[in-house]
C-alpha cells in the first residue's frame, strides 16, 4: 500500500467539507482532522503522513465526511485553487473552527456576481438601467 508521493503535496479542500484531497496524486488520498485516508484494493487506510505508515482501518472507523465526499470531489470550485501543504498542516484546526472555507466561497460567489454585473453593464447586457 505504499504511496508515492515525491514532496509535499499540494492539496484542495473538497467544496461544502473540510476533507483535503491531493489533486496531483493519481489515487484517492484524502486529509481530515490530522489523519491521512485512502482506499486501496476494496479496503480503507490511515496514516499521520500522506506517504507512509498506512495501517489498515475498518468502514467504521473513517469518518463519515471522508467517507461520504461527493464522487465529484475532485471538481474544485473556482477560486479555491491548491493550498500548500505546510499551510493547510498549519491551519487545518482553525479554519475549521473559524469556518473559514464557508467565508472564503461566499467571498467568491460575490466576487463572481460583482465580476458579471460589471462585465453586463460594460457590454450592453441587461435592459440598460442598473441600481445603484
Amino acid at each position: 500500500t505504499g504511496v508515492v508521493v515525491s514532496s509535499e503535496p499540494d492539496v484542495a479542500v473538497i467544496s461544502g467539507t473540510y476533507v483535503y484531497f491531493i489533486p496531483d496524486a493519481q489515487e484517492d488520498i484524502f486529509f481530515f482532522h490530522g489523519y491521512w485516508y485512502r482506499p486501496y484494493g476494496g479496503r480503507w487506510y490511515r496514516s499521520t503522513h500522506y506517504n507512509r505508515g498506512w495501517v489498515f482501518i475498518s468502514i467504521n472507523n473513517i469518518p463519515g465526511p471522508v467517507r461520504h465526499v461527493p464522487r465529484d470531489f475532485r471538481d474544485v470550485p473556482p477560486g479555491l485553487a491548491k493550498i500548500p501543504y505546510g499551510q493547510m498542516k498549519k491551519n487545518w484546526r482553525s479554519w475549521e473552527k473559524e469556518r473559514h472555507w464557508e467565508r472564503e466561497r461566499e467571498r467568491v460567489r460575490v466576487s463572481e456576481r460583482r465580476e458579471h454585473h460589471e462585465h453586463g453593464r460594460h457590454n450592453g447586457w441587461g435592459n440598460g438601467r442598473h441600481e445603484r
